[in-house]
């Protein structure tokens, strides 16, 4: 079992209101007490890139909505997700099939002429700042020229005009 998450130092258990998270807490000391004699391990780092939650959110909840919208022409939410971030970021790596089997490489070089391949999308984690902001961008202008207009998509907009 493992709980993590993102605070400020001087508010590491005292002010947190996240209370799904303090559930988590408390579920950990509870098996801790029954597995570990009361003993857990507490593990702080720095945050890998500030921003990056709250635009994943904001990413996939506009890409749900453009899905649930029907306005777009992809085949699945899959599809529509992961062509937006190769569009702005690439692909991590690339797979095709040999007369040996699945082989996953790095670059589209390195796949023979000829062959079918699928290209692996990036994950969020791995996006620099301003491809995270391209990304949410050309999904907001791709979500208006499909003619989205949804009470959803206009809350999305309004938390972002506010900051959350």
């Amino acid at each position: 079992m493992k709980v993590s998450f993102t605070c400020h130092f001087d508010k590491m258990f005292f002010d947190l209101e996240d209370l799904k998270i303090l559930q988590k807490i408390a579920d950990l000391w509870d098996v801790s007490t029954e597995k570990a004699g009361g003993f857990a391990t507490v593990t702080l780092s720095l945050p890998g890139q500030p921003g990056t939650d709250l635009q994943n959110r904001t990413f996939h909840s506009l890409v749900g909505e453009f899905w649930r919208s029907g306005c777009g022409s992809y085949l699945s939410y899959e599809h529509m997700r992961d062509s937006i971030k190769l569009r702005v970021a690439g692909a991590k790596e690339y797979i095709y099939f040999s007369k040996t089997g699945q082989v996953t490489v790095k670059s589209l070089d390195a796949i023979p002429k000829e062959s079918l391949y699928v290209s692996i999308p990036k994950s969020w984690v791995d996006f620099g700042k301003k491809q995270r902001i391209t990304a949410i961008d050309d999904t907001i202008k791709e979500m208006i020229e499909a003619g989205v207009n949804s009470k959803k998509f206009d809350e999305i907009i309004g938390g972002m005009n506010d900051g959350n």
